[in-house]
């Protein structure tokens, strides 16, 4: 690939006034013929939301939200063997990739220019302070500061985008009486799928625990004669081993289907007072009450190491780590298919935590690299919820809250909301489309024959269909 004359021209005379500067100076310049690009991090990005809402009198109407928010919480990467620049995480949805400004590094000051996007044979020389377009694939070169070498990447750069659509929702009956009478005494409940079955551990008034079970995608249920922990009320699931852990006594009850049976084991010996997240990538994660340490196990919770968090975004140096109510959501990367484990909860009352942020829920996310060769880069817990975010599109704190993924999005139902009256207890969908950063409460309407104001929750079934379960019923949506 050549560079046209005017872009040679522009490269000749960039460097002519570098060597110019020093005229007169004792400092000695020194010019490399090698070069490459080091480093490139987003800068502050623009987005939009638009949100169709109807009206008290039925009609329908819109408005929009216009904000900011850093760039720099979603890492690019740089792979040096294939010459590509892009983020493993997607920006959240709405942004305005056609005016991103970016800091850029580059090895030995080598001068970096980018392709015209109309004309593939104009390169255009980057400073600093310009904005660029990233809606599109592009081309990147850098130039040796000495002019004779050029190296070119290519950089691509992905938001969030959304298929909207209505859930068709129909209702199935729980047919067992048992069963049925059990998740209506629930006064609390949590469900989760693997690819034998659907789960629902659920507690009552009295405060005992049990385990609901689906093989036939929520057409029955059955109550499971397991053993529970004294103190149940922590699921998640690992592959197809289903975890209750005993967060008082530090003892894990693992389920893992066995034919037509369950085999349980027992396991002691964990950390007590931890709230166990889920597993993902053959790891088994877990956070500390009090908020203030994740912890990792390579061997299905034996041994715990400490995890990383990234606290460039927090208000005073407070975590904002959730404390209760946590939900963990395992997808994969839009860009290039890593996994990802997410978790959503809610924060206790603290006033040093700036600006309200108690108020609302907190989004905590991990990409899954384990071929990374810079963990520096990706390894970190981040904290999805950034300052520049604007409030209306934040997720109320709410009690029981429960969290699920839906194909190209997550849905979060709850309880009474703490500081936000407008909304009816398990009785409104929120809808992210961008990992847990942003909200809406408009996208996603509850089934007709749907009564609110009770205990619910919600979950997916192994054909991604979104299921809801409250007052004893069940409802599947889909879209």
């Amino acid at each position: 690939m050549y560079i046209n004359i005017f872009t040679k021209a522009v490269m000749v005379l960039a460097i002519l006034s570098a060597m110019t500067a020093c005229v007169g100076s004792d400092t000695e310049t020194t010019y490399y013929s090698d070069t490459a690009l080091t480093g490139f991090t987003l800068g502050t990005v623009k987005y939009t939301r638009t949100y169709h809402v109807t009206t008290t009198s039925g009609a329908d109407s819109t408005y929009t939200i216009t904000s900011s928010y850093s760039g720099s919480a979603y890492p690019v990467r740089i792979n040096q063997n294939t010459n590509t620049v892009y983020n493993s995480d997607s920006l959240i949805y709405g942004t305005n990739l056609s005016r991103v400004v970016c800091s850029l590094t580059t090895l030995n000051n080598g001068l970096i220019y980018f392709q015209d996007l109309d004309d593939p044979t104009v390169y255009t020389y980057y400073s600093s302070t310009d904005s660029l377009d990233l809606s599109k694939e592009r081309t990147l070169r850098v130039v040796s500061s000495d002019g004779t070498m050029t190296r070119d990447y290519k950089v691509r750069i992905s938001a969030y985008q959304v298929t909207h659509g209505t859930l068709m929702w129909s209702s199935s009956a729980i047919n067992d009486a048992d069963s049925k009478a059990v998740i209506s005494a629930f006064t609390g409940m949590k469900g989760v799928t693997t690819s034998k079955a659907m789960y629902i551990l659920g507690y009552d008034a009295s405060g005992t625990s049990s385990l609901i079970t689906s093989v036939n995608g929520g057409k029955s249920w059955e109550k499971v004669m397991v053993d529970l922990p004294a103190n149940a009320g922590n699921i998640v699931t690992s592959g197809d081993t289903v975890m209750i852990y005993d967060r008082s006594e530090g003892v894990l009850t693992k389920l893992l289907p066995s034919g037509e049976k369950l085999l349980t084991t027992v396991q002691t010996g964990m950390p007590a007072s931890v709230t166990l997240l889920g597993g993902c990538a053959g790891r088994l994660y877990a956070l500390y009450e009090g908020a203030r340490q994740m912890y990792v196990s390579a061997d299905g919770g034996i041994s715990w190491s400490g995890e990383e968090t990234d606290v460039t975004e927090f208000i005073n140096n407070d975590y904002r780590l959730p404390t209760a109510n946590i939900n963990s959501i395992v997808t994969t990367t839009l860009e290039n298919k890593l996994p990802r484990v997410t978790f959503v909860g809610t924060c206790d009352e603290d006033n040093s935590m700036g600006d309200d942020y108690y108020k609302y829920a907190t989004t905590w996310s991990k990409v899954i690299d384990l071929d990374n060769v810079s963990p520096a880069l990706q390894e970190k817990w981040t904290c999805c919820i950034q300052t520049g975010i604007n409030y209306p599109v934040r997720l109320p704190k709410m009690e029981r809250l429960t969290v699920t993924g839906l194909k190209d999005c997550m849905v979060a139902f709850g309880g009474t909301a703490y500081y936000d009256s407008s909304k009816t207890a398990f009785g409104t969908l929120y809808v992210s489309y961008d990992n847990g950063t942003t909200w809406s409460s408009s996208e996603l309407t509850m089934p007709a024959n749907y009564v609110s104001g009770k205990v619910g929750m919600v979950m997916t079934d192994n054909d991604g269909n979104l299921i809801v379960i409250g007052n004893g019923e069940l409802w599947r949506g889909h879209k």
